[in-house]
């Protein structure tokens, strides 16, 4: 376990790479602490977490290296005010889990290949967090926010050959910005927010290519999301519709033209660009 001590920040340097059979690899807790992997690897079997930051531990710094292996690559459970990035993250069942904890930022990382979530946001304690300038590719669902999440952000992320979903937001989760993503390839809907989101959503400025379904999908006819903002989008060549937005607010802006469906846009007005 890693721990703070006297001076601030604590800064703690892999000097090899390590295998861990069972549990969690390395566990973080405390305030001030940088974790430098230094470009080594950390690999698991399957369970446990690579790097698991909890008990309110807060301005954790976690950088630089390969985390594969593992239940979670990283996890974040109720710790505020960390910072993950330039890690790779692959071959674990979820890249990065983010439970009932806030103001974190993940960035900047290479998640792919994980056998479920790139990135998860799970619970009511999960606010304010923010997901950007990752690549996120291959796994099963890219980015998901759930579980009743507050005003967490995913920005400029770029989320490729997601299984099913590339961004999604479900569960009662409120107050989430989608915005300025590129998205493609996805086996089901490119963008989905379920229509069990909570209010305030904003989807905006992404630019959605390839999905198998719709490229971005928000409620449905028979359950709408009239607070929904969807704005300056651009959605082009997937399966069925461009945006599939029934009741939301319409931002403007939006563009979808190439869509498996000639409607190419449904709830928001579409220019072909």
């Amino acid at each position: 376990m890693l721990t703070s001590g006297a001076t601030a920040p604590t800064v703690y340097a892999l000097s090899t790479n390590l295998t861990c059979p069972t549990g969690n690899a390395i566990t973080v807790r405390g305030q001030d602490i940088v974790l430098d992997l230094k470009g080594r690897t950390l690999t698991g079997a399957g369970q446990g977490n690579g790097v698991l930051i909890d008990l309110d531990s807060s301005n954790v710094e976690v950088r630089n290296g390969t985390v594969r292996g593992f239940q979670y690559g990283v996890r974040i459970d109720t710790a505020t005010l960390n910072r993950v990035w330039n890690l790779t993250l692959t071959g674990n069942q979820r890249g990065m889990d983010i439970a009932n904890a806030g103001r974190n930022v993940l960035e900047r990382n290479q998640i792919t290949a994980n056998r479920g979530d790139g990135i998860r946001f799970g619970g009511a304690g999960s606010r304010d967090n923010t997901a950007r300038q990752n690549v996120i590719s291959g796994n099963v669902w890219g980015v998901h926010v759930a579980d009743g999440g507050i005003d967490n952000t995913v920005t400029q992320n770029q989320v490729s050959s997601s299984g099913n979903f590339g961004i999604s937001v479900s569960g009662g989760s409120s107050g989430t910005t989608v915005s300025r993503n590129v998205v493609t390839d996805s086996g089901q809907e490119g963008i989905l927010i379920v229509s069990n989101a909570g209010g305030g959503t904003v989807v905006g400025q992404n630019s959605v290519s390839g999905s198998a379904w719709d490229g971005i999908r928000v409620g449905t006819v028979d359950a709408p999301l009239p607070d929904a903002v969807v704005v300056q989008n651009t959605s082009t060549y997937n399966g069925f519709l461009g945006i599939n937005a029934p009741g939301v607010t319409d931002g403007g802006g939006n563009v979808a033209y190439g869509n498996g469906n000639t409607l190419q846009c449904l709830g928001v007005v579409c220019s072909a660009g």
